[in-house]
């Protein structure tokens, strides 16, 4: 039973190691090229992108929701934005 457990843990464990530690590769990589906002720029738009799609994908009702009222979205988004 324990090896059952190991084997099915070891690719999340690994997924996870990746997706932590990626951007800071990518960081290293494109740091000579972009400057520090150009990259924070980059990586929003990303994970905006990607939060977006699995959004449409999993509540889509919700999604379309908050898209109708979105100016109860733009003070949260200000201070969010405004703290980077």
């Amino acid at each position: 039973m324990q090896g059952r457990f190991t084997k099915s843990g070891l690719f999340p464990l690994l997924a996870t190691a990746f997706i932590w530690g990626w951007p800071n590769i990518l960081i290293k990589l494109v740091s000579h090229d972009f400057d520090a906002l150009t990259q924070s720029f980059f990586r929003y738009l990303a994970a905006s992108t990607t939060m977006a799609a699995v959004c449409l994908i999993f509540w889509r009702a919700a999604y379309r929701e908050g898209l109708r009222n979105l100016r109860r979205l733009l003070l949260p988004t200000a201070i969010v934005t405004a703290h980077q």
